[in-house]
């Protein structure tokens, strides 16, 4: 017994030491809200100095470190950054790391203080419609994933005209009748949570406007409630429309 209660003991300790070994470590790699805002000063900082500079290798990096930061990050420390890259938009598209920018945009649009800003999805839109007849497959992709994400988190479709809601409810059929399942799959998330996310008086105006897209809406519409669904992941039921 005792020897019992001497071993017992003696692994009492032991296990006290370990937990004062991880305690320790874990205050000292601790980083400090001190240490966290000079970091993000700091990138603030070359991130402010790559906009103003506007060099195309700088601008591609910027836009690599943006990708990564989360909701509070932007809020908090990148306010002016948010500003200076809204107003880029349409600049940043049509620069040679536009699947880059692609990439980072349809992050940014599942953000609510994002899209809270009336101009960013008429941008975000601008954006997309730009990039319709993309021939890169890699490009399309990316930019039929900012459609969905634009389609998914934009609950005020009246910020568009119906010319422009028009288009996009186009692009969104479109990308449903791709021949690439992740384009299709892109294409009937923003078809549904289009239609979702309108007023039924909305849809009804959009789909009401005569002009040429009209024919090519219906016309489109009918190509993708008749589609076979075997090949690629669909998330959405199509409502039947009757013309």
């Amino acid at each position: 017994m005792k020897y019992m209660n001497e071993y017992k003991e003696e692994n009492d300790n032991q296990e006290m030491e370990i937990e004062t070994i991880k305690k320790d470590k874990a205050t000292s790699e601790t980083v400090s809200p001190l240490q966290t805002n000079s970091f993000h000063k700091f990138v603030a900082s070359f991130l402010n100095n790559a906009f103003n500079n506007k060099s195309p290798e700088n601008i591609e990096h910027v836009l690599d470190i943006l990708y990564y930061l989360n909701e509070q990050d932007w809020e908090e420390h990148y306010s002016e950054i948010k500003e200076k890259f809204i107003d880029s938009l349409l600049d940043l598209n049509a620069s040679s790391f536009n699947q880059t920018f692609l990439k980072l945009l349809g992050k940014t649009c599942i953000f609510s203080s994002f899209m809270n800003i009336e101009k960013f999805p008429k941008m975000v839109s601008k954006v997309i419609l730009s990039n319709i007849n993309e021939k890169n497959n890699n490009t399309i992709i990316k930019n039929s994933w900012v459609l969905a994400n634009l389609c998914t988190n934009c609950h005020n479709f009246e910020l568009f005209s119906l010319e422009e809601n028009q288009e996009l409810l186009l692009t969104s059929l479109s990308y449903c009748n791709s021949t690439k399942e992740k384009i299709v799959s892109n294409g009937y998330r923003a078809l549904g949570y289009y239609i979702s996310n309108h007023t039924d008086e909305s849809l009804c105006k959009t789909l009401a406007l005569s002009n040429p897209n009209s024919e090519k809406i219906k016309a489109s519409l009918k190509d993708v409630y008749n589609k076979p669904f075997t090949k690629c992941s669909v998330k959405v039921i199509l409502l039947s429309f009757e013309f």
